[in-house]
């Protein structure tokens, strides 16, 4: 996907946020939860479902780390539930971002097109720090060579996280405002790209659940 970049009033866009949803946060004032119309009556955003496959607005120029990144809003329902941060890859512009994901966050899983490593059951699997560190490269490797690799980062807050026996029974120990982020780095033929995404996974869990529980029709 491509989002072409052009100078717009996001300074605004983003200061009328603060009368949106109050919600708990996903990405600094977008909120979980916002309504999608909200939003659309905002000059800056721009339909991208098409796009993106799902109902989506777009934002460009979003300021993240002293970089700009295509924001994008995907919502369910009319309500926002991800914020996504779209760049063009750079190493320096990783390193920022890895950086300071992981002075708030817990990086919990490693996952390619087709492969997982679940980083909370292997801690658990392996505890001499050497032989989990060429796990985590060898994955890394063979990922990235595919393609494309995301790290999923969790808001432990330093709490359960040491009980858990894999990422599954962490997210469900977790309070419901506790973000997910997940860093994507991949690239095609045309070029390669940085996505940063925001999302609430107790919640979406929640809600997934609760449309299961829902009486369907007969048929």
């Amino acid at each position: 996907m491509k989002i072409l970049f052009a100078s717009v009033g996001v300074a605004f866009a983003l200061a009328s946020l603060s009368v949106l949803a109050s919600g708990p946060k996903l990405f600094k004032e977008y909120r979980y939860d916002a309504q999608e119309q909200e939003f659309a009556n905002i000059d800056a955003y721009y339909d991208c479902s098409e796009d993106v496959g799902a109902p989506a607005l777009c934002i460009d120029e979003v300021s993240f780390l002293s970089a700009q990144f295509a924001g994008v809003l995907t919502f369910q329902d009319e309500q926002l539930r991800s914020v996504s941060l779209i760049a063009e890859f750079s190493e320096p512009l990783y390193q920022r971002v890895v950086a300071a994901l992981v002075q708030k966050f817990q990086l919990a899983v490693l996952q390619s097109d087709n492969d997982r490593l679940d980083l909370i059951a292997l801690r658990r699997e392996i505890s001499n720090q050497t032989e989990l560190t060429a796990r985590v490269s060898a994955f890394e490797s063979v990922a990235l060579t595919q393609g494309m690799l995301t790290y999923a980062f969790l808001d432990t807050k330093n709490k359960a996280s040491g009980l858990a026996k894999n990422v599954v029974e962490l997210i469900q120990q977790l309070p419901e405002d506790a973000r997910e982020v997940d860093l994507t780095v991949g690239e095609d033929a045309y070029d390669s790209w940085l996505t940063v995404k925001f999302m609430l996974p107790v919640l979406q869990i929640k809600q997934t659940e609760q449309l299961l529980r829902k009486p369907t029709e007969d048929f």
